[in-house]
């Protein structure tokens, strides 16, 4: 106010008082009269006072006009002193320099001095992210203040509220969009499943007939060319079995495992040439079993988990295709029905079954022959299919929850679930070419989309 005063009278006796327009002519004599100013001795005395400008008010919060928790964005100016304080600083306004005035704000759980503040001058975009983040979200909102936009932008990172931010920091509001193609020659559950990074496989698995009320066991496989959107029959004469897996290493596709629908699991890898469809054979498996999983990395087949009809195996195996021989690593930490895939040289495994679902994410390092739990997932699962990119792995259905789908980031070690429109599915197959997820075959309970 003071250096209002100052900047008219200044005017007022530079320019004469009688050559001012009569609005300012009027307020001049207003300041003369009150301030008693009639020469530049007296501004002297006005701006220089003999008491300090700097003063401090100690008042009740209800003594004070509107709510001072916290203001809207869209207001530019808030001003948390009384009148009788002297006109902000611009420097202080923005923040820049400590204000001269201040009001001690007293409230039941806090007391603070408030201080000229500028919100919006610099029109930045995004938050301000001047909130104070720690332990205080449910104090702004106690206050009658909504502060979850702003509080998990700038807050959530460091201190997380899931929650509340689940959508802003890239969980629920993630989605995978499918779309039709061209069906399968046959419905198939528990199949094997591989990409040679061209074409999609679909290796013997099963179907189930209701008139009969029998499971039919498939003998061949299939594969899905994108290009045309097209299915050809691939591998005939294969042996019968189903809840089996399937690896691409060097132009061949490696069938492991699976129930053979005779009480037992299959002992014999089956290896088909992708490019003449000949089936050749290694009898060498010394642990089969159904429901397990398998992966792939620098050209050797990993082999874990699943049951053999009288316990669920925690085991886990190298295979070298270069020579047909298996090694026996380290145990995972569970024995558990299992799926997984590798990224950088890194085995993940998601979820499983034992006679209770897991949602444990863990992680076995290859150079390392190291298994460790590192994570958990948002809710159980089993019964699933994984599809990886190198880079982020992908979860496809469940058992219970059909249409479940997530997603894992290994170099940031968070998964998300994700909406989708997928048809839901249990014991089906999904892999990732060329940027896009194949989810393919698998089982629906019964009732299920009138199934």
């Amino acid at each position: 106010m003071k250096k209002t005063i100052i900047g008219i009278l200044t005017l007022s006796i530079c320019f004469g008082g009688d050559n001012l327009p009569a609005q300012l002519k009027n307020i001049k004599d207003a300041l003369q009269k009150k301030y008693q100013i009639y020469s530049l001795d007296d501004l002297y005395k006005l701006e220089n006072p003999s008491q300090s400008s700097h003063r401090t008010a100690s008042r009740d919060m209800e003594d004070l006009v509107g709510d001072w928790m916290l203001e809207e964005e869209a207001m530019e100016l808030f001003v948390t002193v009384g009148s009788d304080q002297s006109i902000t600083d611009p420097f202080s306004a923005m923040g820049l320099v400590e204000a001269e005035g201040s009001v001690t704000a007293t409230a039941s759980d806090f007391e603070t001095d408030l201080n000229y503040l500028m919100i919006g001058i610099f029109d930045d975009e995004g938050p301000d992210c001047n909130m104070n983040c720690e332990g205080e979200y449910n104090n702004y909102m106690s206050y009658g203040y909504d502060v979850s936009d702003e509080y998990c932008e700038c807050c959530h990172e460091d201190y997380p509220l899931d929650d509340i931010c689940e959508d802003d920091d890239g969980g629920n509001n993630l989605s995978l969009e499918f779309e039709g193609i061209a069906d399968m020659y046959y419905a198939r559950y528990g199949a094997a499943y591989a990409t040679d990074g061209n074409m999609v496989y679909a290796i013997c698995g099963a179907d189930w007939y209701s008139e009969d009320d029998s499971t039919v066991y498939h003998t061949h496989g299939e594969r899905y060319n994108p290009g045309d959107d097209s299915w050809e029959m691939f591998g005939e004469n294969l042996l019968p079995r189903r809840y089996t897996n399937a690896e691409y290493v060097n132009g061949s596709i490696y069938v492991f495992n699976g129930y053979n629908g005779n009480g037992g699991a299959t002992d014999t890898v089956e290896i088909i040439n992708i490019t003449t469809g000949e089936v050749t054979y290694s009898a060498t498996n010394p642990y089969p079993v159904w429901y397990g999983g398998s992966a792939v990395w620098n050209d050797k087949i990993y082999i874990f988990g699943g049951e053999n009809g009288s316990e669920s195996s925690n085991r886990l195996y190298e295979f070298d295709p270069m020579d047909e021989s298996w090694t026996r690593l380290a145990d995972m930490p569970d024995s558990t029905q299992i799926n997984g895939a590798v990224v950088n040289g890194i085995l993940y495994t998601f979820g499983g079954y034992n006679g209770e679902v897991s949602n444990d994410i863990n992680a076995y390092h290859i150079s390392d022959d190291v298994w460790e739990t590192i994570g958990e997932m948002t809710s159980p699962i089993s019964a699933h299919s994984v599809a990886t990119d190198g880079e982020l792995i992908f979860v496809i259905g469940d058992y219970s929850n059909i249409e479940f789908c997530g997603v894992y980031d290994p170099f940031e070690g968070e998964f998300f679930e994700l909406e989708s429109n997928m048809a839901g599915r249990r014991h089906s197959a999904s892999v990732l070419l060329d940027g896009e997820i194949y989810a393919y075959g698998g089982s629906q309970p019964e009732g299920f989309n009138g199934n």
